[in-house]
């Protein structure tokens, strides 16, 4: 296999290996340094947080990810909505939702940047 996907995935493969406790790591052919290093910032940053969450933080993650409210969390607990607001609190969840979406953007931009750099080719 030859190629800038190729050589990008092998260097966030090392990269991610030299990494204590974090196996994430992202590079890019595409993206210039700094967004490269932006990106694997949030993507550790995501990591590191996901484990600090408590096992009943995530039996209640599918029901946060279909949208519903704290108080319907809060009923199907069996709990108050201000636990639940603690809860979620206490699992960064607003801060990760806010690092998935820069995330995305992120990715996003660099798609549409490789597309971009094979069609003027």
């Amino acid at each position: 296999m030859d190629g800038p996907a190729f050589y990008s995935a092998r260097e966030a493969i090392r990269i991610a290996a030299e990494r204590t406790g974090h196996s994430i790591a992202f590079r890019s052919s595409v993206l210039n340094e700094t967004e490269v290093n932006e990106l694997d910032m949030m993507l550790q940053s995501l990591s590191v947080i996901r484990k600090l969450w408590t096992d009943k933080f995530l039996k209640v993650l599918s029901l946060l990810r279909e949208g519903i409210t704290q108080r319907e969390l809060a009923l199907k607990l069996g709990t108050t909505q201000p636990s639940v607001s603690k809860l979620l609190r206490n699992a960064c969840w607003d801060e990760v939702l806010e690092l998935q979406k820069l995330t995305s953007g992120f990715l996003k931009r660099s798609l549409e940047k490789s597309l971009y750099s094979k069609d003027n080719l």
